[in-house]
């Protein structure tokens, strides 16, 4: 029975570390490798996170009480376990006021939304190299007309994913009364760099979308589009180019609609510093990703980075702008974001910042998680706003 107890009391010792430099990891960034990921975990999974600290807190008081040789080591563990308590509660609470300031709900438990009766259809929109390209249309069939369009643009570091990225996203925007596209793009690599093309195949869905989404009730003047990391930056470059007149038209030399508001989550804002991120764990991921989609670094083509960078193509045109994004992204630094928010505030444009507090990259990786809800409540108000 000692031995038992004697390897309990290790593992729980063990855990109890584990878990107190996660949580001071979140809120101390320095602390080598923890403060890099650990807000994956408590901040995105706070719903997970806040019950396990008070389970292990208790659980420590417990044996502390009922075994009392080495009562030290159990009251050290409660310790331990009672300062992640406080540290996840203080994650709570500070995420909710947050979202309160911003006068959106916080959602604690998860709670999906009812997405019944959405429909998918599948297009081809263009052709490359590599083949046919294709875009997904999520809709409700109930009739309706005039409907506003929703595109989405997936993320995945311009590496990797495909249209079928955040089905849920594009399910609920489908079954709060748009019509949604949600396109692929050839993707880059270490040896297939698209920087300088993906933008214009990707602005050729916009194209498909005037041509083609009418028969799905819905009307491609009302026009809003949305998309998050590397497919948020995308969704902020586009639009601002289209209304700009930058992408004024497709191979067809049609114009494209006007799009009248944008969304987007935790967009890549700035391409430099994200070559240069020396973050101990994502950094070399963030370079990877970044040299794939440029081929070369900022050094090599200033022209090529600084166009890859939303705020060099802010106009007076722009659409109105809503972003949210973590204030300690590790994989992708959101200073830049933080700064185009201002610009667009200071040259008096519609823009709303929603910071999400110790958040990191994917902080709405749980569907239905606060996180998810907020970026969604928010963006259907904005885009409702803006109609």
């Amino acid at each position: 029975m000692e031995t038992l107890r004697k390897i309990i009391r290790i593992l729980m010792t063990l855990l109890m570390l584990v878990m107190l430099l996660i949580s001071l990891g979140t809120v101390i960034p320095v602390i080598p490798a923890f403060g890099s990921v650990s807000n994956f975990f408590t901040v995105a999974y706070m719903h997970m996170w806040l019950p396990l600290c008070g389970f292990m807190f208790l659980l420590s008081l417990i044996l502390s009480g009922r075994w009392n040789s080495k009562k030290g080591i159990w009251r050290l563990n409660a310790v331990m376990a009672m300062v992640s308590l406080l540290i996840s509660a203080f994650l709570v609470i500070y995420a909710a006021f947050q979202l309160k300031m911003n006068k959106l709900d916080f959602v604690f438990w998860p709670e999906k939304a009812d997405i019944s009766g959405v429909s998918v259809e599948t297009f081809t929109y263009t052709e490359s190299e590599r083949g046919p390209v294709d875009l997904n249309v999520y809709y409700v069939d109930d009739g309706k007309t005039d409907k506003p369009v929703m595109v989405y643009i997936h993320g995945g570091g311009w590496v990797q994913s495909d249209r079928t990225a955040h089905t849920y996203y594009s399910d609920v925007f489908a079954k709060n009364g748009y019509v949604v596209v949600s396109m692929d793009y050839d993707l880059s690599s270490e040896e297939l760099h698209l920087a300088g093309f993906t933008e214009t195949q990707v602005a050729e869905a916009f194209g498909w979308v005037r041509d083609n989404i009418a028969q799905f009730g819905a009307n491609a003047e009302d026009l809003f589009v949305t998309g998050g990391s590397a497919g948020a930056s995308m969704a902020l470059n586009i639009s601002y180019r289209i209304n700009s007149g930058d992408l004024a038209a497709t191979a067809d030399g049609v114009a494209l609609p006007r799009i009248k508001a944008v969304s987007v989550n935790f967009p890549a804002c700035s391409m430099e510093e994200m070559f240069y991120n020396d973050d101990l764990i994502l950094g070399k991921m963030a370079h990877r990703m970044t040299y794939s989609y440029t081929g070369c670094s900022p050094e090599e083509d200033p022209a090529l980075y600084e166009s890859l960078d939303p705020i060099s193509h802010v106009s007076k045109q722009v659409p109105a702008t809503c972003i949210f994004y973590g204030t300690h992204d590790t994989l992708v630094p959101q200073e830049a974001t933080a700064q185009l928010a201002r610009t667009l505030d200071e040259m008096d444009l519609p823009v709303w910042s929603v910071p999400i507090p110790y958040g990191n990259h994917m902080y709405d990786m749980v569907e239905g998680g606060f996180g998810c809800s907020a970026y969604l409540e928010g963006s259907l108000r904005w885009f409702e706003e803006h109609r």
